[in-house]
């Protein structure tokens, strides 16, 4: 089997290990992205901070390690922050101190321990200090991890989010300066309580519809029964007042009141960043993996890429309150090549061959009118004939990813599948946009509020795409193709 080839536009460290996205943060011009790392394998295993920089979401530059591991211990999930007013004392003369809540997991005992600790930079995140205080907040545990720190200006005061990870709660902590932590409050178990609870996140978004009205957005992740097997994201829409929580139409916490945040096998630990320019974006990336079978992806030296960064949005649909994703305009600078299709009829069994299709890193934006029990489908086809499709069928109202067409599925019992998301059309119009990126698939429909993620490891080279209406009839309206070409220009270290 060959190893596949490493992403362009999606980063992927060039050796080793990697998985969550940590202490996403913008300073000094550049986008920090910390995450998990392993610097001697491919394998999950001493696992630190890496750390890349980027100025514009596309290019990225590895930096030396971060947090490594040491003979106490790792460095697991967790956030940073910019401590504009000096709240912690870190600061240096004027230079506002970037500081890593993180899971110190301790190995030097019998029984593993999580607590959280700091650590601090004043040279934008090239070198660190860990505090002497550590940790800031111990609770006895061994499974309470993966802090998600933010200033709450409404209550003056930094909110902590962590997991009691086997107990699928989300705490709420606050602090004054980072240093000294008081509980407030509990929210959980609810939702989808599988497996056990990472990475949660909170962070409020504006409804879409011109009211102006906020609403708090909660997004934790589980390490089994994700919608499409195994780990995955859900989230909560509700309200946060500086202390608790609340989840609307959660009355009973015991009930199934989340939604997923993606509906692929594989965007897992989603993270904002935090600190971004006020150009009143919310932005976020996630691992592109599966803990099912994250340790066995067909990949070397490389294992592990992060999904392209996405904006947030919340939308109202007719099924209500919606978060919805979006890649980020920074991801049209790498559009080339363009090809432009328009008002092609589509009657039952026939396709439309789109020249110039065969590519690895490819962007697609169609609109497509659909009859009402029509069924339309993307084959992107490689010259072994394998293929994986992405459809949408109106009938049924869902938008799929169906990768069970390669050959390059045998690594993992659960690779093979076909995943699916409610997708509905407006009056017959539905909107999808695609990217495409070697083994990354990125599926949006509609408004971004239904997103598929999923990893493709597909055999020989690229054969072009076509589209093909399966049942009923369809109108493209609208479809334009783009090959993309990241640039590789460094960010400035």
């Amino acid at each position: 089997m060959n190893s596949a080839i490493r992403p362009t536009f999606h980063f992927a460290p060039a050796r080793f290990w990697m998985n969550d996205p940590n202490g996403l943060v913008y300073l000094g011009g550049e986008y920090h992205l910390f995450y998990q790392f392993n610097p001697t394998a491919s394998e999950w295993g001493q696992i630190g901070w890496g750390h890349a920089v980027s100025r514009d979401l596309i290019n990225w530059t590895e930096l030396a390690e971060a947090l490594p591991a040491n003979e106490c211990g790792m460095a697991f999930s967790g956030s940073a922050v910019v401590d504009l007013e000096n709240t912690s004392g870190f600061s240096d003369k004027g230079t506002p101190a970037m500081v890593a809540i993180y899971t110190f997991h301790s190995t030097a005992g019998d029984i593993p321990h999580q607590s959280q600790h700091l650590a601090w930079s004043v040279d934008c995140g090239r070198n660190w200090q860990r505090y002497e205080g550590n940790p800031v907040l111990d609770i006895g545990s061994g499974s309470f991890r993966d802090p998600k720190v933010f200033w709450h200006t409404e209550s003056a005061q930094w909110i902590m989010a962590i997991v009691l990870a086997s107990e699928c709660k989300v705490q709420f902590y606050g602090s004054p300066n980072l240093l000294e932590w008081s509980y407030l409050s509990d929210f959980g178990p609810c939702g989808n309580t599988e497996g056990e609870w990472e990475c949660p996140d909170l962070f409020p978004l504006t409804i879409e519809d011109g009211s102006n009205q906020r609403k708090w957005i909660l997004k934790v992740d589980n390490t089994l029964g994700g919608v499409a097997g195994g780990s995955g994201g859900q989230y909560f829409v509700g309200e946060f007042d500086g202390t608790r929580f609340r989840s609307e139409g959660l009355d009973d916490q015991s009930a199934r009141d989340s939604r997923p945040v993606d509906y692929g096998s594989d965007f897992y630990a989603a993270m904002t960043w935090s600190n971004t320019p006020a150009d009143d974006r919310r932005i976020w990336l996630a691992w592109m993996s599966n803990w099912h079978y994250a340790n066995s992806t067909p990949t070397h030296p490389w294992r592990g890429v992060q999904s392209c960064p996405r904006s947030l949005h919340l939308v109202s649909t007719n099924a209500g309150l919606r978060l919805a994703q979006r890649p980020v305009e920074e991801l049209r600078q790498l559009r080339r090549r363009h090809g432009c299709w328009k008002n092609v009829n589509l009657a039952q069994g026939q396709s439309l061959l789109l020249e110039d299709s065969s590519g690895e890193t490819l962007e697609l934006a169609l609109q497509v009118n659909m009859g009402p029990d029509a069924l339309i489908t993307l084959h992107f086809l490689r010259s072994s004939g394998s293929t994986t499709t992405v459809s949408f069928d109106n009938k049924s109202s869902e938008l799929m990813i169906d990768r069970r067409g390669m050959a390059t599925t045998t690594f993992h019992p659960d690779f093979s599948a076909c995943h699916r998301g409610p997708l509905s059309s407006d009056d017959g119009i539905v909107d999808i946009r695609i990217l495409l990126d070697h083994c990354c698939l990125e599926v949006f429909g509609g408004k971004g509020e239904t997103v598929i993620t999923d990893l493709v490891f597909p055999d020989g080279s690229p054969d072009g795409v076509t589209v093909t209406c399966e049942q009923g009839a369809a109108v493209i309206e609208t479809l334009d193709l783009w090959h993309l070409d990241a640039s590789h220009e460094p960010a400035t270290p």
